[in-house]
This record gives C-alpha cells, sequence and structure tokens, in this order.
C-alpha cells in the first residue's frame, strides 16, 4: 500500500531543528530584550546621574552663604569688633568649608583646586586679619581686598557646580532621548517584524486553509524562510499536495469502482434476461442473438460465435456471430470434434471456447475471437462463461420441456387407447359374437336360437356402444376451464346443470386453498363429472351435493356425492358400467379408495378418499352424515 505522507529527499529538511536565528520566538524575544535593556539603561542612568547631582545644590547653597558670611565677618569687624560674635561667624564659615557634602562636590580636579585656594587665603591671610586686633587701615583695606577675592573665588566655585549640575540635566535628557529614539526604532522594526514576518503569513495561511476546508487542493502557500511559519507553510503544502494526490487517487478508484459496478450490473441484466426468456420461451425456439449482441457490446469483443448442437450431433444447426471475423482453423473446416471433447473452456492460439454443457450434456460452444489475440480479463472470462452456462441451462429446460409434452402425449395415448379397450372394444367383441350367433342360426335351421331376442341383444349392445362412444367424447374433451380446480368444477357443473335445469346441482369447497397437481385436477374433475352425470341419468332425483373437504388426522382429501334418488340396488349390476370402470381407474391413479353405495338418507352417495402431495392442515376436523 503506498503511503502518501512519506517524507521525500527534498522535504527531509522540514523535519530539522529550525536555527536559533531565524526562529520567530528569537528575533520577538530580542526586540524585546534590546528594548527592555535600553529601558533598563535609561532609567539606571537617570538614576545614577541623580544621586551624583544630588549634592550639587546643596552645595551652591552652601557656597552662597559662605560668600554671604565672608561680607558679614568684615561688616562685623568693622563695625564693633566684638571678638565673640567675630570667633562664632568665623566657626560658622570654616564649619561651612569644611562641610561633608561641600566636601563630596569638591572631589574633582578643578574643584579641589578652588576649594584649597579657599582654605589657603582663609587660613593663611584672611583669618590672621580677622583676628588681629590692632587692624589698621592698611590692614583692613588689605582684608577687604582678600575677602574680595575669597569671594570671588567662592563664585567662581558656585559657577563650576552649576555647570555640573547643568551638564548632569543635560547628560541624563540625551540619554533619555537617545532611549526613546532607540526605543521608538525598535517598536517600529518589532511592528515591521509582525506585520512582515507573523501577519502576512498568518493571513495567508488563514485563506488557504479556507480554501482547502472548501475543497481546493491546489492552492500552495509561500516557503520561503526558515522561521516557523515558513515549516508551517512547507507543512501545509506538503499536507495539500499528499491530500490533493490521495483525492486524485480516489476519484480514480471510484470510478474504476463505478465502471466494475455498471459492468457488473449490465452482466447480471444480460443474466437475468437470458434466464427469463428460457423460463418464458413455453416451447418456442428461442432467439440467442439479441444475447450475443448484448454480451459482445458488455465485454467489449466484437468476435463472439455461438455453434448450437443436438446432444448427439457432432455438426452444429445454428451458427450466430456477432460480426464478420475469421473463425478458427477448425470452425472454418467445421471440424466441431475437440469443442465437443470437453467440459471446461479452452484457450488456443486463435480463440477461446467455452462449451455449452449441462447435466454432461453438449449443447454446443461459444467461441470468443479477442482483438488481436489479447488475452482476456478475468471478469471477462467469467462472465462468457456464465453466459454459456445460461445458454446451456435454457437449451435443457427446453429439452426437458420437448421431452415433457413427448411424454404427455404418450401417456394420452395410452390412457386412449385403455379407454377404448376397456370400453369400445369389449362391446365391438360382443357384437360379433352375436354376429356370428345371429348368422350361424340364419344359416343352419338345426341351432335353436331366437332370432328376435339375438337381434334385439345386438340393438341393446349397439347403444350402449354409441352412448360409450359419446361419454369417451365428452371425457377426452374435458378440460380445467378455470385458473384452478374450484373454477373449473365450478363451470362444469354449470354446464350440466344448464343442460339438465330440472336438477338442483349443489357445490361446496371447503378446501379452496388447498394446492393440487395438475394429474390430481384432472382425475378429481372426471371422477365428480362421471358420479354427477350418473346421478342425473339414474337417480330419478332431484337435487344433487358435491362436497370436497379434508380431514386434519391423516391429511386425506374426501370428494363426496349424493343425490336424493331411488339409490342403488345391488352394485354387481353396474361393475361393468363404463362410468364406474372410469371412476374405479382414476381412483387407483391417485393411490385413494372410492366407494358407492346408499345414503342413510335415501339416495345414493359416491365417496372419494386420496392423500394429495400437498397436505395443508384444517382447524378444525369435521364429520359427515
Amino acid at each position: 500500500m503506498t503511503n502518501y505522507l512519506e517524507v521525500t529527499p527534498d522535504e527531509q529538511g522540514i523535519n530539522r531543528s529550525i536555527g536559533i536565528f531565524d526562529s520567530l520566538v528569537f528575533k520577538i524575544g530580542s526586540l524585546l530584550i534590546m528594548i527592555s535593556i535600553i529601558a533598563l539603561v535609561s532609567m539606571v542612568s537617570a538614576v545614577y546621574i541623580s544621586d551624583n547631582a544630588q549634592t550639587d545644590a546643596h552645595a551652591i547653597n552652601l557656597s552662597g552663604s559662605m560668600r554671604m558670611q565672608s561680607y558679614l565677618i568684615l561688616n562685623k569687624k568693622i563695625t564693633n569688633n566684638k571678638s565673640e560674635e567675630i570667633d562664632r561667624l568665623i566657626s560658622d564659615f570654616e564649619k561651612k568649608l569644611s562641610n561633608p557634602v561641600l566636601m563630596q562636590a569638591t572631589k574633582k580636579t578643578e574643584k579641589k583646586k578652588l576649594h584649597d585656594a579657599i582654605w589657603y587665603d582663609w587660613n593663611n591671610e584672611i583669618k590672621p586679619l580677622i583676628l588681629d586686633s590692632h587692624l589698621t587701615n592698611q590692614k583692613l583695606n588689605k582684608l577687604e581686598k582678600k575677602l574680595n577675592d575669597l569671594v570671588a573665588n567662592i563664585d567662581h566655585l558656585v559657577k563650576t557646580y552649576q555647570v555640573h549640575a547643568e551638564d548632569n540635566n543635560r547628560l541624563i535628557r540625551q540619554i533619555q532621548a537617545a532611549s526613546l529614539l532607540i526605543t521608538i526604532s525598535f517598536i517600529f522594526l518589532a511592528i515591521y517584524m509582525v506585520n512582515h514576518l507573523i501577519r502576512r503569513p498568518l493571513s495567508d495561511l488563514t485563506i488557504i486553509a479556507t480554501k482547502i476546508g472548501q475543497g481546493d487542493y491546489t492552492v500552495q502557500a509561500d516557503e520561503h524562510g526558515h522561521d516557523e511559519l515558513s515549516i508551517l507553510a512547507k507543512t501545509i503544502n506538503r499536507m495539500v499536495r499528499a491530500i490533493n494526490d490521495s483525492h486524485i487517487r480516489m476519484e480514480e478508484k471510484v470510478r474504476k469502482k463505478t465502471k466494475q459496478l455498471e459492468r457488473t450490473n449490465e452482466s447480471i441484466q444480460l443474466l437475468y434476461s437470458i434466464s427469463n426468456k428460457s423460463n418464458h420461451s413455453h416451447g418456442s425456439n428461442i432467439d440467442f442473438q439479441p444475447h450475443l449482441s448484448k454480451l459482445s457490446e458488455v465485454t467489449g469483443i466484437e468476435g463472439l460465435e455461438l455453434c448450437l448442437m443436438t446432444e448427439n450431433g457432432t455438426k452444429p444447426y445454428h451458427h450466430l456471430n456477432t460480426k464478420k471475423s475469421i473463425l478458427p482453423l477448425s470452425c472454418r473446416n467445421r471440424d466441431c470434434s475437440d469443442c465437443v471433447s470437453f467440459d471446461s473452456p479452452l484457450e488456443s492460439e486463435e480463440a477461446y471456447t467455452f462449451p455449452l454443457v449441462y447435466d454432461h450434456n453438449h449443447f454446443g460452444v461459444l467461441n470468443c475471437v479477442p482483438r488481436n489475440h489479447e488475452p482476456l480479463h478475468p471478469w471477462q472470462s467469467q462472465l462468457i462463461q456464465s453466459v454459456a452456462e445460461q445458454f446451456a441451462i435454457t437449451l435443457s429446460l427446453k429439452h426437458r420441456q420437448d421431452e415433457g409434452r413427448r411424454l404427455a402425449l404418450a401417456r394420452e395415448r395410452t390412457v386412449i387407447a385403455r379407454e377404448l379397450h376397456d370400453s369400445l372394444a369389449q362391446a365391438l367383441s360382443y357384437l360379433k359374437i352375436q354376429v356370428a350367433v345371429l348368422q350361424k342360426g340364419l344359416t343352419d335351421p338345426s341351432v335353436d336360437i331366437s332370432i328376435e331376442n339375438t337381434i334385439s341383444d345386438i340393438k341393446t349392445a349397439l347403444n350402449g356402444a354409441y352412448k360409450e362412444l359419446r361419454e369417451l367424447l365428452t371425457t377426452f374433451r374435458l378440460k380445467l376451464e378455470g385458473s384452478n380446480l374450484h373454477e373449473a368444477l365450478q363451470e362444469s357443473f354449470k354446464q350440466l346443470s344448464d343442460r339438465f335445469s330440472d336438477k338442483e346441482i349443489k357445490f361446496n369447497n371447503e378446501i379452496k386453498n388447498m394446492p393440487f397437481s395438475a394429474t390430481e385436477q384432472v382425475h378429481l374433475l372426471q371422477i365428480a363429472r362421471e358420479a354427477v352425470q350418473n346421478a342425473i341419468h339414474h337417480s330419478e332425483g332431484s337435487k344433487i351435493v358435491i362436497l370436497l373437504t379434508s380431514r386434519k388426522k391423516n391429511g386425506y382429501v374426501t370428494l363426496l356425492i349424493h343425490d336424493d334418488g331411488i339409490g342403488i340396488d345391488t352394485l354387481a349390476k353396474k361393475e361393468n358400467h363404463y362410468g364406474l370402470a372410469i371412476m374405479k381407474e382414476r381412483s387407483r391413479s391417485l393411490k385413494g379408495t372410492l366407494t358407492i353405495g346408499n345414503h342413510a338418507k335415501g339416495g345414493t352417495e359416491v365417496r372419494f378418499d386420496f392423500q394429495p402431495e400437498f397436505n395443508i392442515p384444517l382447524d378444525v376436523e369435521k364429520t359427515y352424515d
């Protein structure tokens, strides 16, 4: 069995692992990681820079207060020269100058130099002048000048702090701007990748899946790329190709199966037609030519030949073919010995021969000559063999029907001969004896006979013979007018009732549904008719009752004929009567019992009991008077 999903060498790469750099998950994940890193770097940088710049404002504030406090010290020195207050101001100034915040902010070289310069000027030049209690104008001018220089250095230091703070703010803005720009770039890149690598392929795959669901197996997805969706597209394409191939193969199989079923149906119809016509031929000759032509049409073989032969014949008496073709050499030479010497199909170089054999009887052959001597397919050989067997069965049935008709004709002739022998032959023999006696009495006076009595006996015998001849003719003309025994009996009694209108004939059939064979129907009809005719002619009664019934226990059928006449005094006088002899003979043919006697209520009763071939038990057993 073909595996439609077998992996081809070109498709083996589909099953390999996807490269890490080709994976959509890796690409999208990398973008998200990059955006996260940028955001983290931006936040960390802002926190770091803000942390470094958090002392700049305090340092600026301290520097500014030192500038103001230096002028305050100079003012106090000049105005009141109180040492306690000046010492307090000096202590505050030095505390501010040595404040840890200010010291932390001046770690850089430029700020360190300015801070050291301020410390140097304060400790070595300004502070001694402030602490000098005998301050002259010259020293005061010098102090004022040094304080102005100190304030200038403090202003420079404050400006340095301001510039540093501004640089930090500018750096934070630059980092934020760069982070925002890079983040936006990665976002656009992610949008592009989602649109180009995910949305479009997914949209195409969705459309393709919809078309596949609608039965379109010719669509193909874009296989470019090495990511997951590309692998999915390749897999879908492979699946669609497999489904399409399977669909095509299935349609081909369905087409072949349909053609095979149509061929099988035609074959069955052909065999049924042959069987039906053979069963309804009714002895007529069967025309095999239409069947032979139909067989040629079904099998597609033009060269078919049917040769029909008698059971013991060696040459065909009837020859049929489907076209004028070149026959095998044996057929052209009219040599049929090979065809009738076997019971099974024979294959030769020129033709296939199928014998018409049934029940070891040969009825001919059916020859098949394929085009270009091609071999027969198994179904062709089987169909031709079946047709040949059906032809043989048909011919066998026809042969049996002919034999049956001949046998029936022979039996009928035997019956006629027996009836003539038992009636007319005896009457003619008796007349011959009486004529011989009369002739002897006329020629020899010494013979003592009564001529008148002899002539009277001859007349009586002639009347009896004539009557028996008419009864024989009536019997031989008797036939089943209806489709069954009941209708035939009704029709026969109706004819007798019409002929003898003074007689009341009543018929009751209680076994209308019981089937009888053809022989049983004929004998029952003739026994009933003969008994009714005897009652009409000899009973001197006016009513005749006929009853046909059955007994349940033994399945016997009983025919009763009862009249209301004078009855029968003795049966011995009637033993040689033609009608009674016929009735007894027919009762013996059915292996039944015929009883004739007087009825208890008067009149004569004829009773005939026999067991038919088919028995149908009745529900109730009845007794009859």
